[in-house]
Parts: C-alpha cells; sequence; structure tokens
C-alpha cells in the first residue's frame, strides 16, 4: 500500500506492507527515517528552514518548517518505540530551484538547518541526493528499509 506523503506533512507507521512516497521535492527537504529492529519509519517534507519566519502558521503545522517539522517527526517515532541509536536517516533535495517563492538559496537553507537539527540531536545522516537544479521523489518501503530517490530524466538509485 502505497502511503503519499504531501509537502510540509509527515507520515510514521510500522506497517510492513507500506511504503511512503514523496514527491516535488526541490528546494524543500524529504526525510526518511527508518529503524530497523521494530520496524518503524516514515518520510517528513518540510519546505522551510525557520519558523520564526511565521510562528502562527508553525502552530498550525509544524511540518512546515525544519526546526518544529524534525523534531515533531522524531518524537512521533520514538513515541512508536523507534530507538535512537538505531535510527537510519535518508535525506533528499536542497535543489537551487528558480522562483523559490522570493527565498534566496532556500534549497542550501533548508539543508543547512537540516543537519543543525540532526546534529542537536545526536544522530547522524546516512544518505543523501542534495543539492543541483532538479525536484526528485523520494520512497521508503517499510518491508525492508529500501530507500529511492527518483529524478525524473536521470533514474532512479537507492540510498539503501
Amino acid at each position: 500500500m502505497k502511503i503519499i506523503v504531501r509537502t510540509s506533512d509527515m507520515k510514521v507507521g510500522n506497517c510492513l506492507s507500506k511504503t511512503f512516497i514523496t514527491d516535488s521535492i526541490g528546494s524543500s527537504i524529504g526525510m526518511a527515517i527508518f529503524e530497523p529492529k521494530v520496524g518503524i519509519g516514515g518520510i517528513l517534507h518540510f519546505m522551510l528552514p525557520d519558523s520564526s519566519l511565521n510562528g502562527n502558521k508553525a502552530t498550525g503545522n509544524p511540518f512546515i518548517y525544519a526546526d518544529t517539522g524534525i523534531p515533531a517527526f522524531l518524537e512521533a517515532a520514538y513515541r512508536l518505540g523507534a530507538e535512537k541509536p538505531l535510527l537510519r536517516i535518508f535525506v533528499a533535495g536542497g535543489a537551487h530551484i528558480l522562483g523559490s517563492g522570493g527565498f534566496p538559496n532556500i534549497g542550501e537553507r533548508n539543508y543547512v538547518a537540516l543537519k543543525e537539527i540532526i546534529k542537536e540531536n545526536d544522530l547522524k545522516i546516512d544518505c543523501e541526493d542534495v543539492g543541483g537544479c532538479f525536484y526528485r521523489s523520494l520512497s521508503l518501503e517499510m518491508k525492508n528499509g529500501r530507500t529511492r530517490v527518483n529524478i525524473p530524466g536521470h533514474g532512479e538509485k537507492d540510498l539503501l
């Protein structure tokens, strides 16, 4: 069963028959997590680095921003039983897309924010596909943790 993760949203679960998918990852970031011992995983797709841009919007939907979305995403996985030391993290996006809503270097700023938050949480990124000038999609198969990035016109590759 395919579970679509929209922009500014996240999904976490432990059903082996699910595949989480997010697309239209340009300057935004798709972050997949997988904890193999208990089979918990999911995807977060955030758009902007810092909720100080609009605190009211972050209160309504923390998954728009890296600084509010990543902690909420991790907490959801931990509540389901994921163990922090076993958590695998895969990242895609952070591209330089022309016309990114008036935010200069938003892809790079998103990626920098992600790395800082990951470090603050004493975690590490296992594999990434970031930068460039193209859109991507990201998928996570729960049965085995297989994480893939697809770049239209450039093909698909496994991150795990």
